[in-house]
């Protein structure tokens, strides 16, 4: 039996959870995977999707249990599981009591494989939280590593078998029920009522700021980067989106960089937030602020790098592309205050993300791109490039 530390989180991390979890379900000697996890969301659950569904070749039997405590698992995050079709159950209880383990094991007829540390099923536990994991790793005949398996088989078999009460199979009436008794909110919800406070930076006195400093934030692989709104998502913003609002800005005659042409000499996948002489009440606005602290100073913004910081948030945007709508997409939004103090400087930019390719495929060189508000409520802000 050989036992490994993995650690997640600081800087880039080469073998991050997630990474262990893809390889394990790709992995044809295992038949079988057990995992009783505390949170997860939809985005953890839909980097997994794709070799999940091709481990059904070998993997015979599934025990997937997710706790829903402290709404830390979404609405959406259960239907990918249901429809995944692997037996997901959920635990649940109202004793003051938290569902918090994060276990995961794998095991076949030559060997086994168990993950116990503190990564959930979320794209951030898997691939860009600080986290810590014991691996454990065995080929069979082996007595210690067997019986690690069979500890935690024995330990939670009454939820393993079902014969828990507080445990029960997902299905469509479950998943609803538990969202109309507000034991789970849709991840837009979940994202409208976080605030700042979720990470606790953005509003940070400066005397706490100097005695907890921000630490450099692992980046998800790129092959396993937040896949995007799901489907459920999707609906969700429609019902919330009041139509385009204000225009906040415009950029006439797009740069080759701006529009990912294949042939500009600085592509990086980034649209910059630079001041294009737009006015307001009169006056040229000041590029390096006016995204962060007027545009979407509401959002919740991360220091994602300490030196220099580098913040980024999430914001969901209408986008609409050389006259083709192109539905709704969660894009990075990344600022560098290190930079507001030049006011040539760009300190604010957009990633294009999975819009990426299209934005090139579509030569927006030389077209203008508008930046609206949303009519009413905080999202979706609406992209029109013509």
């Amino acid at each position: 039996m050989e036992l490994s530390f993995v650690g997640q989180g600081f800087g880039n991390s080469d073998n991050p959870i997630g990474v262990l979890l893809n390889e394990s379900f790709a992995d044809e000697s295992y038949t079988k995977f057990i995992s009783l996890v505390a949170f997860a969301r939809s985005s953890g659950i839909r980097s997994l999707s794709e070799v999940i569904q091709q481990s059904k070749e070998n993997i015979d039997e599934f025990q997937v249990i997710v706790g829903i405590d402290q709404k830390g698992t979404t609405k959406e995050a259960l239907e990918d599981l249901l429809e995944l079709d692997i037996g997901a159950s959920v635990f649940y209880t109202r004793s003051p009591s938290t569902y918090h383990p994060k276990i995961y094991v794998f095991e076949g007829p030559e060997k086994g494989r168990v993950i116990v540390g503190s990564s959930n099923l979320t794209n951030s536990g898997l691939f860009r939280n600080v986290e810590s994991s014991i691996l454990v790793d065995f080929e069979k005949p082996d007595e210690d590593g067997e019986a690690v398996i069979t500890d935690i088989q024995e330990y939670y078999q009454p939820l393993i078998s079902g014969a828990s009460p507080n445990v029960h199979e997902l299905s469509t009436d479950l998943i609803n029920m538990l969202y109309e008794s507000e034991l789970i909110q849709s991840e837009v919800e979940t994202r409208s009522t976080s605030g700042s406070s979720a990470s606790g930076q953005s509003d940070t006195s400066d005397e706490v700021r100097d005695l907890f400093p921000p630490i450099d934030v692992a980046r998800p692989p790129a092959e396993h980067s937040d896949p995007g709104l799901s489907d459920s998502e999707v609906r969700q913003v429609e019902e919330m989106d009041t139509g385009r609002g204000p225009l906040l800005w415009e950029k006439p005659d797009l740069p080759r960089s701006d529009a990912q042409d294949a042939g500009a000499s600085h592509v990086t996948g980034q649209l910059r937030f630079s001041q294009a002489g737009w006015e307001i009440s009169g006056d040229v606005i000041d590029q390096t602020t006016y995204f962060r602290y007027d545009v979407f100073s509401d959002f919740d913004w991360e220091e994602i790098e300490t030196n220099p910081i580098v913040e980024s948030a999430q914001v969901i945007f209408h986008v609409n592309l050389d006259d083709e709508h192109e539905g709704y997409h969660q894009l990075e939004l990344i600022h560098k205050p290190v930079w507001e103090a030049e006011q040539r400087n760009v300190t604010t930019m957009l990633r294009w993300g999975e819009l990426n390719q299209k934005v090139s495929e579509l030569d927006l060189t030389g077209k203008t791109f508008y930046l609206y508000g949303p009519e009413n409520g905080s999202e979706p802000y609406y992209i029109v490039v013509r």
